[in-house]
């Protein structure tokens, strides 16, 4: 079972960045809450057709889930593309994720990145956003992927 979500496109240069915190306060509340199982995210880009409906088996749409499934438990997992239009990455948490199901990868570089956190301005806003939907604070973990 996975859950696919589009954040729409802005022309604003800080939404690769703004989507990827989104991304984690949806990591940590899936991880914090009382769930039933482990919650993986990647991150990509897509270009959706006019009617915003992508088929399942775009490229870009198997990328994103490929990318989730290497992804480590309370990390994300960001494709090169995206991770590239992020401006100002020093406030970004990441290292180069080495993986061989990476090769897959065919709407995009066989490069991904492994994004643990942010930095300490931004860890502490995104804390206090968790806080204040009610879940406590966990650190992420850089135990290897099962897949």
């Amino acid at each position: 079972t996975g859950l696919l979500l589009n954040f729409d496109g802005s022309a604003d240069p800080e939404r690769p960045f703004q989507v990827l915190c989104a991304a984690f306060l949806l990591a940590r509340l899936l991880a914090d809450a009382d769930s039933h199982g482990q919650y993986r995210l990647g991150l990509h880009t897509v270009t959706l057709p006019a009617n915003n409906q992508a088929p399942t088996d775009l490229a870009e749409i198997q990328d994103a889930a490929l990318l989730s499934a290497v992804a480590r438990p309370k990390t994300l997992t960001v494709s090169d593309a995206l991770f590239a239009s992020i401006e100002q990455p020093d406030r970004v948490m990441a290292e180069p994720m080495r993986n061989p199901l990476l090769n897959q990868l065919e709407s995009t570089e066989p490069k991904a990145w492994l994004v643990a956190g942010l930095d300490d301005l931004y860890q502490q806003q995104l804390d206090g956003q968790v806080r204040e939907l009610g879940y406590s604070s966990a650190p992420a973990t850089p135990s290897e992927s099962t897949f």
